[in-house]
């Protein structure tokens, strides 16, 4: 997520599907957005570029378009000739789709924005191509990859025992614990044994070149390890839950937690993004906050959403009123 502040808003643009489910967590009806659109315009039956100002009324996640559709009423416009003041107008919001935002920031939700803008910097693992002759090095990110270094391994192909300096060289270079290996041949076998031995937390994959060509061929592979990253950081939570209801913990509570919140006795709420649908819940969500409190949004995707659902919100207290 690529986003600005300024002094009454926010430009923000979605790079990605995963932008759009951010998104659909942080815009809520009251807020206010300028965007470039088209109109119908009817003396003229035809659609016009415009620039809208809309008070969202309504926003629904199409996550098998990977969109966002907000209807609101129109507050401006320009051109003026092709705007209606007070009608209702709406809009897809996809990756790319760069608008301004004017709205009252719950801190839950300056801190899914700030999610979405560090995990497309964030280095989920490092990608190393190799094969017989070279290993070129990547950070992976979860919207792609940045080139590193090539190191010359500089193996004879008779040579049976070889010399692995070249691979403490490639070590050196490596910032993540994480390393996805890859490339033709055998090398690949061999270079994912020894980060192994270092230590490292290691991947190995097939594709046909041990060069930039090939991170297509590995994208979608990859991404499915920053999925299975991601879903830790959840299972933790979850086991965390079961543990503390197997135990009749106090400390946790579930349902209807408004009386506690009101108590300020909620440390961390976890709920699905589906819950955030509700207005009420976004209320409940600001005021743990203002108390201190976390908020945590599972996917409605997530292995573990029947769990939560069930639950509706689960809490961890900081003390029992």
């Amino acid at each position: 997520m690529i986003y600005k502040r300024l002094k009454e808003s926010t430009i923000i643009e979605p790079e990605d599907s995963t932008d759009i489910w951010y998104l659909f967590n942080i815009l809520k009806p009251g807020d206010k957005i300028k965007i470039k659109t088209h109109r119908v315009v009817e003396q003229f039956k035809e659609k016009k570029p415009v620039t809208l100002k809309l008070e969202i009324e309504k926003i629904k996640y199409m996550k098998e378009f990977k969109a966002l559709r907000v209807t609101g009423k129109i507050l401006e416009g320009h051109p003026s000739e092709y705007v209606q003041i007070g009608r209702y107008h709406s809009i897809d919001i996809k990756p790319g789709v760069r608008f301004e935002l004017f709205k009252e920031w719950a801190q839950y939700e300056k801190e899914l924005l700030e999610e979405a803008s560090q995990k497309s910097k964030k280095v989920w693992a490092n990608v190393v191509l190799i094969d017989e002759r070279k290993a070129e090095i990547y950070r992976m990110y979860s919207t792609g990859f940045e080139f590193v270094s090539e190191v010359n391994l500089g193996f004879s192909k008779k040579a049976q025992s070889k010399d692995k300096s070249a691979y403490l060289n490639i070590l050196e270079r490596l910032e993540a614990d994480k390393v996805i290996v890859a490339g033709p041949g055998f090398e690949k076998y061999a270079f994912g044994e020894f980060l192994k031995k270092a230590g490292k937390q290691v991947s190995i994959y097939d594709v046909s070149y041990a060069e930039s060509s090939s991170l297509k061929e590995l994208f979608k592979v990859a991404q499915n390890e920053i999925s299975q990253m991601r879903l830790a950081e959840e299972e933790k939570l979850v086991e965390e839950i079961m543990k503390r209801l197997g135990k009749n913990d106090p400390l946790i509570a579930y349902g209807d937690i408004k009386d506690l919140v009101e108590a300020g006795a909620v440390e961390k709420a976890m709920l699905l993004e589906e819950s955030l649908e509700s207005l009420e819940t976004r209320e409940l969500l600001k005021k743990i906050e203002e108390y201190g409190g976390k908020v945590i949004v599972f996917s409605s995707d997530s292995p573990w959403a029947d769990i939560i659902r069930n639950f509706g919100i689960v809490a961890f207290l900081r003390y029992r009123p």
